[in-house]
């Protein structure tokens, strides 16, 4: 009987917590009520508009043990004309708790500051293109930056603008300005 009530009392939690879920939601879609949902990203790429869903895929808030170190890693993915595109930010801190609207994290950040670096790759989905470009920040540069414009600790929810450059590591030669970056309400 213990069993029992315990069954019903956890299936009862779940229905209070997707009120907006009916009998014709995947569980996809339910997964992404229970996790938050994707956020958007959005940014041009050496002049052509990106955009995408983006989610936070990896938030360690207190990395090896060390309350004082954290490190927010943001993934956005899209597909378009036979390409895979996708964007990644990181961001490193030393105390999200202290984390606030209006910080900014920047590429030439010290250690112990708010650290930032972006990557832009694409691959070639067509046969016989070869196509693939996968390109890095530049360490040092002050021009690569991310500014938190809204944090909803009770939600969790992360919101900011970024902007970078980047170098095609595998040329060497081919550099994209990614700029007017935004990523909106990826949840951690």
């Amino acid at each position: 009987m213990k069993k029992l009530h315990s069954k019903c009392l956890a299936v009862i939690m779940i229905f209070s917590i997707l009120p907006g879920c009916d009998t014709e939601d995947t569980e996809e879609e339910i997964d992404d009520l229970l996790n938050g949902g994707p956020g958007s990203v959005t940014a041009t790429i050496n002049g052509e508009e990106f955009v995408a869903e983006g989610r936070l895929v990896e938030a360690r808030l207190n990395i090896d043990d060390d309350p004082l170190e954290f490190s927010l890693r943001i993934d956005a993915e899209r597909d378009k004309d036979g390409f895979e595109e996708d964007i990644d930010l990181n961001l490193f801190g030393v105390d999200f708790d202290l984390l606030e609207v209006g910080d900014v994290f920047t590429g030439d950040a010290g250690f112990g500051e708010l650290n930032f670096s972006g990557n832009y790759g694409k691959i070639s989905r067509m046969q016989g293109d070869d196509t693939d470009i996968q390109t890095e920040t530049e360490p040092d540069v002050a021009s690569n930056v991310c500014t938190i414009t809204k944090l909803d600790r009770e939600n969790r929810l992360v919101s900011g603008t970024f902007s970078f450059d980047a170098i095609d590591f595998f040329d060497g030669t081919g550099t994209y300005e990614v700029r007017d970056g935004v990523f909106t309400d990826l949840s951690y």
